[in-house]
């Protein structure tokens, strides 16, 4: 890679090393429905044991993840269609098509849009649903919805103090560049709070929208993402749900040498969100609702560089591979929190770190004592 790339990546080995940034931070975001998909979560979440039986899984009890086989070479859109629908219907299930053509509409640029996030009753038995889609002739593979949550920020005030920069040699590495507003960094996570003054200079802004028109100007589904988009909401709002994501892009790319706060990896850059964690954490299918976002982006000609995931946990997902590796092809690094636990991840798999896919950067968490 070229020097002038450098602190881009040097965003991994700072933000995931529990380097957090001292920038003040708004109190948790309050919005009604937010709050109900936060009540939602805790009323319908239910737990399996991994197949290991070491640990207990989280995962959404209202829905399911799928991927459609192929369709066949002479298949018309009509019966596509038809096979889809009729596959998850069948159980009384349904997934987000609103100009119904057979694809989900949060993840149309992923794996030719064979992807599908099925919402089912969550008073049903999502075992016996899962079985059968399983076994269904038209599914390729269909898998729990899994839980996660935010890592790598600490409630330590001693941390604020930025020991991370001189570690990592962010200093010499300011002598050379202090990084590229033309490189965008993806920030999947509780979204972060784009208004705030260390922040704002620093933030993407969608050139081919128009602020407060409620329209959505650029036809990618998503009205008004001026700075990105809620997974959670499916709106164009990637504010903060909390503090989490507004100190990871502190850390990524809060001004530098500006006489004010503090100042990120790189000084220069710009930040796109996505907000798919909330108090309860977030689902593996808003994670990939995201990818898709700044896959389409990127195809859309925003120089989206890397993606940025401090966050992990739930079972392996072959969707959210498959998501990864969409993003792989799309020529984006995907840079994953190794875990804060001091683990051995080769003897036990965390996700989403643990994916072998080309571009998955699996970063570890450090102290300022070791």
């Amino acid at each position: 890679m070229t020097l002038q790339n450098r602190p881009v990546m040097m965003l991994a080995a700072t933000l995931l090393t529990s380097s957090v940034s001292a920038l003040t931070v708004p109190q948790k975001f309050n919005s009604d429905d937010r709050s109900i998909l936060t009540e939602h979560n805790k009323k319908y979440v239910s737990k399996h044991l991994s197949q290991n039986a070491k640990q207990s899984l989280e995962y959404d009890a209202s829905s399911l993840i799928v991927k459609f086989k192929e369709p066949g070479r002479n298949e018309n859109r009509h019966k596509l269609v038809s096979k889809r629908k009729a596959a998850v219907h069948s159980f009384g299930g349904r997934f987000k098509d609103k100009n119904n053509d057979g694809v989900d509409d949060r993840f149309k640029h992923l794996v030719n849009g064979r992807l599908a996030k099925i919402d089912i009753d969550p008073n049903q038995n999502l075992q016996s649903i899962l079985d059968k889609l399983q076994h269904h002739p038209d599914i390729e593979y269909a898998e729990y919805n899994y839980i996660v949550q935010p890592l790598g920020v600490p409630n330590d005030t001693q941390y604020s103090s930025l020991w991370g920069m001189p570690k990592i040699g962010a200093e010499q590495a300011w002598d050379i560049t202090v990084g590229d507003p033309s490189i965008v960094v993806g920030v999947i996570d509780t979204g972060f709070d784009y208004n705030h003054s260390d922040l704002a200079a620093n933030i993407w802004v969608n050139p081919n929208e128009i602020v407060g028109n409620g329209i959505d100007d650029d036809g990618n589904g998503y009205i008004d993402d001026i700075h990105g988009i809620s997974a959670i909401t499916g709106s164009g709002d990637p504010m903060d749900t909390g503090q989490h994501g507004t100190h990871v892009a502190g850390t990524i790319g809060a001004v530098g040498n500006n006489g004010t706060g503090v100042a990120g990896v790189n000084w220069q850059t710009s930040m796109v969100g996505c907000s798919f964690l909330g108090s309860s954490g977030g689902t593996t299918a808003d994670a990939i609702e995201c990818i898709n976002y700044m896959i389409a982006l990127k195809n859309a000609g925003t120089n989206i560089r890397v993606l940025n995931n401090s966050w992990g946990g739930g079972g392996f997902s072959q969707a959210l591979k498959d998501a990864i590796a969409a993003a792989n092809n799309a020529n984006m690094l995907f840079v994953a929190a190794a875990g804060n636990d001091g683990a051995d991840n080769d003897m036990g798999s965390h996700y989403p770190s643990n994916y072998d896919v080309p571009n998955v950067m699996s970063i570890a968490s450090t102290t300022s004592s070791d």
